[in-house]
């Protein structure tokens, strides 16, 4: 089994080669690279027998990587396959140490043959580009070929074109030579017709002789040929390059052919290549799949901070816990705060019995306390009364002074004005506390009342609770850290499934309704999302309207936040052309794409043949293992499915039912 590299950074090319190569037995594809430097690595990895170059490529061209694989790794065996029919191309690809160089319009088979030939170890090149360096220098191949002994001109008449031997500079290269095992017929035009074969006795004996003078002839033809200043040019400069196709065993002439043509009969069923084919239809329209590209997000994502400064004691929550809402995650420092609210109850109470003391009035004793009193001091006023009816007495006799009169009145005054006092709060007592100092101690009530829950509230704001169920996605601070109000410590993602915003072209939106179901990728598994809403505003950078979708719950954690995901849509696309597989592909000329067609029936023994039309088809669309094409097929035309690899235009083939 060879092991096949495609290195070319033509992703169909590549496509379509792999296809033909595979369908060969011995062949394997365990590969393809679109630069040089992807070859190189690949060929370290896989261990290649074959590699297929291209030369032009991005980031280092084919022959540089020609030349690192050829020293890096000598097992590995090098087969150009270029679109340049040039001869600069070719010595520097034989340099680097390719076994061959073909160009990219060569057919399948030919292709097949060469890597097997090159596999072997031999040296291939492609007979078009080795006719035109024969053709430029004709004199330079002479003076290389008259260096070389006569042995080294001449075919092993026994042997078949892959066996033959020659005896360049003392060694045997084995191998057919290219123009023999690559395309003969093209060749024919500079090589002269065999004569008539000898009788049997004879052949043996006058073979090489007749060989020899043939191709004496040959060199005396390219010898009388003129040569123009700028051909003598041209023949030193290719000079080197037809001495490294000496040197590598590729032989200039084949050796000659039979030139009876047999006679024409009627094709046997069982030499006809049997193949498939079907008939193609038209069509106006294909639905082309596009993905819009977006990410997943969190329906709510919190950082969560305290509404009041103070120190950080306690977090009680770790990266990746999951909490449900109002859950305690972390506390501050509230000392002071505990100390000043039980102040604060004290005062209270007692305001509280002040209360019940004002509206349950004064007690009995107090009472009769206060009525003795104003007794009391009613008897000192009469007899204070008294007295001072006497003085006055006695100052009108001239008995006494006027002093001694004025004290007793003034005694009489005090005692009138303490009774007064008495009999007035005795009053009050027997009335009862006023109401608006009844109201007034409920109003001091209600300010502690105020103060305390002031300082209830800033104690439940030292507690940082969940607003919602959800996982801790990052700790921001940590404990004894002096936080700020508002400063974020904890960051929340929300638990429930998942949003996804992606930004799709307005066109594109129109066709979307919210409430419908599309499909998202996301990783590698398929989900289904419900669209909500699409955003009105369009995205000023990426010009786009953002899609918002819903996951359903069930998917849990199965998809996490930043997730990539891909929506995708279908569109019809109005466009005719033709439905093939890719199989039926063919590589045509001038970058284009060819097919081939059963044309003209022909005569066989069971009627059942056909003639190989190729067709030159545009690819438009790819769509897993078929394409979409037009060119000039035509309705009905009947298209071979596979096996192209091994049919070329004009050859006879018959149709599997």
């Amino acid at each position: 089994m060879t092991r096949i590299l495609l290195v070319d950074d033509q992703a169909l090319l590549c496509e379509v080669l792999q296809t033909w190569l595979e369908a060969e037995e011995d062949f394997q594809v365990v590969g393809r690279a679109d630069n040089g430097e992807t070859a190189i690595a690949q060929v370290e990895k896989l261990e290649p027998d074959i590699v297929l170059m291209d030369i032009e490529m991005p980031k280092m061209n084919g022959i540089t990587a020609t030349q690192i694989i050829s020293e890096r790794f000598p097992r590995t065996k090098v087969l150009v396959l270029s679109a340049f029919e040039d001869e600069a191309y070719l010595v520097q690809s034989l340099q680097a140490g390719a076994q061959g160089y073909l160009l990219k319009n060569t057919q399948a088979a030919e292709l097949a043959h060469t890597i097997r030939f090159v596999d072997r170890g031999h040296n291939q090149i492609d007979p078009r580009l080795l006719k035109k360096i024969v053709t430029q220098v004709p004199i330079a191949t002479e003076v290389a070929a008259r260096s070389l002994p006569e042995s080294a001109l001449l075919h092993q008449p026994q042997k078949s074109a892959p066996e033959m031997l020659l005896e360049v500079e003392g060694r045997d290269v084995r191998g057919g030579t290219a123009v023999e095992l690559l395309n003969p017929p093209s060749y024919q035009e500079f090589i002269p017709e065999p004569t008539s074969p000898l009788p049997n006795s004879k052949r043996e004996s006058s073979d090489n002789h007749h060989t020899l003078n043939q191709r004496k002839n040959i060199w005396e033809a390219f010898r009388v040929e003129k040569l123009t200043k700028n051909q003598k040019i041209n023949a030193f400069a290719l000079l080197g390059c037809v001495a490294i196709l000496l040197m590598l065993g590729s032989s200039i002439f084949p050796r000659n052919r039979e030139a009876r043509a047999p006679e024409p009969k009627q094709p046997r069923s069982s030499s006809i290549l049997p193949v498939k084919a079907i008939a193609v239809e038209p069509v106006n329209s294909y639905r082309e799949s596009r993905f819009y590209t977006g990410t997943v997000t969190a329906r709510r994502t919190s950082e969560l901070g305290f509404e009041l400064s103070g120190q950080l004691t306690r977090i009680v929550v770790d990266e990746g816990s999951h909490v449900k809402a109002g859950t305690p995650l972390a506390y501050l420092d509230s000392q002071r705060l505990e100390t000043s609210r039980r102040e604060l109850l004290a005062r209270r109470a007692q305001a509280v019995a002040q209360l019940k003391e004002m509206q349950a009035g004064s007690r009995p004793e107090i009472i009769a306390a206060a009525r003795a009193l104003v007794r009391d001091l009613s008897q000192q006023l009469e007899l204070a009364r008294q007295k001072s009816q006497r003085r006055e007495m006695l100052y009108t006799e001239g008995a006494i002074s006027r002093e001694q009169r004025d004290e007793a009145l003034n005694e009489q005054a005090v005692l009138q004005a303490r009774r007064e006092r008495a009999q007035s709060q005795l009053d009050e007592l027997l009335a009862g506390t006023r109401p608006e100092r009844i109201e007034a101690q409920q109003s001091l009530i209600q300010q502690y009342d105020a103060i305390i829950a002031r300082i209830q509230l800033q104690l439940q704001k030292n507690i940082l609770k969940a607003p919602f169920s959800a996982t801790v996605s990052r700790r921001l601070a940590d404990e004894g850290t002096v936080v700020s109000a508002g400063q974020a410590v904890l960051r929340l993602v929300e638990n429930k499934a998942p949003e996804v915003r992606i930004g799709v072209p307005a066109t594109v939106a129109a066709r979307i309704s919210p409430g419908s179901h599309q499909q998202l990728q996301i990783g590698q598994k398929n989900y289904q999302a419900k669209v909500s809403s699409i955003l009105p505003e369009l995205d000023a950078s990426t010009r786009t309207l953002t899609v918002v979708l819903t996951l359903d719950e069930s998917i849990g954690t199965e998809v996490s936040p930043g997730q990539i995901a891909r929506l995708k849509l279908d569109e019809i696309v109005r466009d005719s052309g033709y439905w093939l597989p890719i199989t039926a592909l063919v590589k045509g000329t001038r970058g284009l794409w060819s097919c081939y067609v059963l044309s003209e029936p022909v005569k066989s023994e069971d009627g059942n043949a056909f003639l190989v039309e190729q067709r030159d088809v545009e690819v438009l669309h790819t769509e897993s293992d078929r394409v979409l094409v037009r060119g000039t097929l035509q309705s009905g035309d009947r298209v071979i499915l596979s096996g192209t690899h091994r049919l070329v235009p004009g050859q006879l083939v018959r149709s599997l039912p």
